[in-house]
């Protein structure tokens, strides 16, 4: 049986993990070696369109695709709710705020430079398995809730369809 004491931990560590796939992003931090410390070995990557990313190796490959197309990214999570399945599974919930900067000559060609951006804000929700070496995410998943700036059809150009592996 859990203690409080350790279901504060457990929910830290697992905000830690996922704080850190989002640093990943935002540092461009993607081989395989660096997000295996983030994600269990067949972990899901489902985007908001749908499609799903298996594995650090495809996690990375694909997220390095499409942040290579911003100068900057930004991602803000927070309000984590971590709900025991067991005692090596959890599931969570958090909200998702981004902010993406795309790189010179990407995004909406029409639109001043500094203004050449979206954010969006959303819902992660997801699960996370504890291994010989820590929490990994074992799933994730953003359900966008808003948006707002440029470049949408060209993001849309980038990220693969549901039936697509990428």
């Amino acid at each position: 049986m859990e203690t409080q004491l350790t279901q504060l931990i457990n929910q830290s560590e697992i905000e830690r993990v996922v704080n850190r796939y989002f640093q990943a992003l935002d540092e461009k931090q993607l081989d395989p070696e660096f997000l295996a410390g983030i994600f269990a070995p067949d972990a899901r990557v489902v985007r908001p369109n749908g499609s799903t990313l298996v594995g650090p190796r495809a996690i990375g490959e694909s997220h390095a695709h499409v942040l290579g197309h911003f100068h900057a990214t930004q991602h803000i999570v927070g309000g984590f709710i971590v709900t025991s399945v067991g005692e090596s599974d959890c599931r969570f919930r958090a909200n998702l705020v981004a902010m993406h900067v795309w790189a010179e000559g990407q995004g909406d060609p029409d639109v001043d430079a500094n203004e050449n951006s979206f954010l969006a804000g959303g819902v992660l929700t997801g699960r996370v398995t504890l291994l010989a070496n820590g929490w990994r995410i074992a799933e994730i998943a953003n359900d966008v809730v808003w948006r707002r700036g440029t470049g949408w059809r060209e993001l849309l150009k980038l990220v693969p369809t549901a039936g697509d592996r990428r």
